[in-house]
């Protein structure tokens, strides 16, 4: 049935009805367009698709990408119904929101964790032993701060048209302050691809259990823009069509993308000095949202409270009659746990994140019992505990998800406990609310009981904050100098 449609139709005809589809799916049908039609003749007007039949291919596409293995497989079945329910949600969740891209902050977050911090602990950190700049220079050869100059014109050209030319991106150089021609041409390359460079990333990362091919990885994640024509042969760049079924995917390639680029080549020795960036770069959004005499480092606890007396968090936020417990992990669900949704899967993907949750329990449990070394707590009298993650970690704070954690707790010997889990993203959008005087604690306990959304709605309507009052917009406006805008 799609065959037959031309691949550059087809993806424009997605592109101009994405306020119609969900994001997922229109990721779907793009990936089926890839991997089954052909480019369309080099014309400068494309017939797109009839609604109608983008309505029947969407359904088909729904269809098949709700089509959990736990209805049709026997023994998945058998396997699941006795676990926790969540775990099969995860499963269709984890493939489904990815697409939901938040551009708040999106190229003032990328410069600060892999620019302007790591330049910060290279001189002054000793722990600081990967130099991420220079990795990333070495692993693309273009610098970061070109890769997100680049990202964010894209970005920019892709949300306003929905296709373009290679040579609508040569003009901004005529206005704006933008690396040169071959550079530009590396990044766009790096992320975009023809349907030959699609369809083997496609084959070179899908699941090998076909029972799970519906949860695919979808390569648009690596490569969101689409160019219909092969590059086998040179295609001059007013003939160079590119199209961004997903134009959000962009921010998201120039910020976790590349963490995980840079963790997939390097693992490890990026991870452990990338968890310090990390640390920084929340102690910088607590710093724009509160005086500092209410946030104490953990530097600052350890003069009192040695290693050899326990586990101490990040942060510890001063609020009044509370304290509020930070622990900040760069920690994600791994694919094998959101594709399968097996539970030692899951929990294997977590174990940094139940090691924080450790900390914080034994760290409180001083607290309350007013450890000697710890007087500066004496007088507060409750302790609200957070993990901070640097991807929204899908479910985490539902009640079958916090009963299978505390389970997990409870056999290393940690009682049942109050904690949440938050991503970096979420922080970030309380920051100028906090920053306006509203309780980082109360917005904590409200979060427990209340939806995110909710909270943030409620919040801006009090506060008549928007983004130009967060502390990203300011970077923002760094960027945007720096390229001439």
């Amino acid at each position: 049935m799609i065959r037959r449609y031309p691949l550059d139709a087809l993806l424009i005809g997605i592109r101009e009805s994405e306020n119609r589809f969900e994001p997922f799916v229109r990721a779907g049908i793009s990936l089926f367009a890839i991997r089954f039609c052909s480019a369309g003749p080099k014309i400068e007007r494309v017939q797109t698709v009839r609604q109608k039949d983008l309505e029947n291919i969407a359904h088909l596409v729904t269809l098949y990408l709700l089509a959990d293995p736990i209805t049709f497989d026997r023994n998945e079945r058998n396997e699941f119904s006795s676990s926790n329910p969540v775990l099969m949600v995860l499963r269709l969740v984890g493939h489904q929101f990815p697409f939901n891209i938040s551009t708040f902050g999106h190229h003032a977050q990328p410069f600060m964790l892999y620019k302007k911090i790591p330049n910060i602990l290279k001189g002054s950190s000793p722990k600081y032993t990967f130099d991420i700049e220079s990795a990333f220079f070495d692993l693309n050869d273009f610098s970061i701060s070109d890769f997100i100059d680049v990202c964010f014109i894209t970005h920019s050209v892709a949300v306003r048209n929905n296709h373009f030319t290679r040579a609508y991106l040569e003009k901004s150089r005529e206005k704006l302050n933008v690396p040169g021609e071959l550079t530009i041409s590396k990044i766009v390359d790096s992320i975009s691809g023809d349907p030959e460079k699609l369809s083997t990333c496609y084959y070179k990362f899908r699941n090998n259990n076909r029972k799970y091919r519906m949860y695919d990885l979808n390569p648009l994640f690596l490569f969101p823009i689409v160019r219909p024509w092969s590059h086998n042969n040179y295609v001059p760049y007013s003939k160079d069509r590119m199209i961004v079924p997903i134009p959000d995917l962009i921010a998201y390639r120039m910020s976790t993308g590349v963490y995980y680029q840079l963790f997939n080549e390097y693992k490890t020795n990026f991870s452990d000095s990338f968890g310090l960036v990390f640390e920084n770069y929340v102690g910088w959004i607590l710093k724009e949202a509160l005086y500092e005499d209410k946030i104490v480092h953990e530097k600052t606890i350890r003069k009192n409270f040695p290693e050899e007396f326990g586990p101490v968090p990040d942060f510890a936020i001063l609020d009044n009659e509370s304290v509020v417990l930070i622990e900040c992990k760069a920690t994600k669900f791994t694919r094998g746990a959101l594709v399968t949704g097996k539970e030692d899967y899951v929990i294997d993907s977590l174990k940094q994140l139940i090691k924080g949750l450790i900390q914080l329990s034994k760290f409180r449990k001083a607290c309350i019992d007013k450890h000697p070394s710890l007087k500066m707590f004496h007088k507060h009298k409750s302790f609200e505990t957070v993990l901070l993650t640097i991807e929204p970690l899908y479910l985490i704070n539902s009640v079958l998800f916090r009963d299978m954690i505390n389970e997990e707790l409870s056999k290393e010997g940690v009682s049942k406990f109050d904690w949440i889990i938050l991503s970096i993203n979420e922080l970030e959008a309380f920051q100028a609310h906090i920053k306006a005087g509203h309780s980082l604690n109360v917005i904590l306990k409200r979060l427990k009981v209340e939806h995110f959304n909710t909270v943030l709605e409620e919040l801006n309507t009090k506060s008549i904050k928007t983004y130009r009052d967060c502390c990203l917009y300011k970077i923002q406006n760094e960027i945007y100098e720096r390229i001439g805008i």
